[in-house]
């Protein structure tokens, strides 16, 4: 019998609108995965990349522009398996909001 590896149990690709937005979405769910326990194992792309990875090991998130997206078209690479149905993700544990920042004093 053949046995298969797998390098996540699962993958979401979603759609940022711009690269400022894609980091802010990373950072998010950088803050989501630390509070619940299980930080991310690495995070991939720079603030002029269009394209991010978060890997929490059992979930990588592939965060793309629209441009990117349509570009590399992940979508048909994972091949017949994939849907664009929603996951049903029920929460576990709510994290509370962060604080909203407070902008650096300017200096002249």
């Amino acid at each position: 019998m053949e046995t298969r590896g797998y390098i996540c149990d699962a993958l979401i690709i979603a759609t940022g609108l711009n690269d400022r937005h894609l980091h802010s979405l990373a950072e998010e769910i950088d803050v989501i995965a630390r509070a619940s326990g299980e930080p991310p194992l690495r995070t991939d792309g720079d603030h002029a990349t269009p394209w991010v990875i978060v890997d929490l090991g059992h979930l990588i998130i592939h965060l793309q522009t629209p441009s990117a997206r349509e570009l590399y078209n992940l979508d048909k690479l994972w091949g017949p398996h994939f849907t664009d149905e929603p996951l049903a993700l029920t929460p576990q544990k709510r994290v509370p909001p962060r604080a909203p920042r407070r902008a650096a004093p300017v200096t002249k």
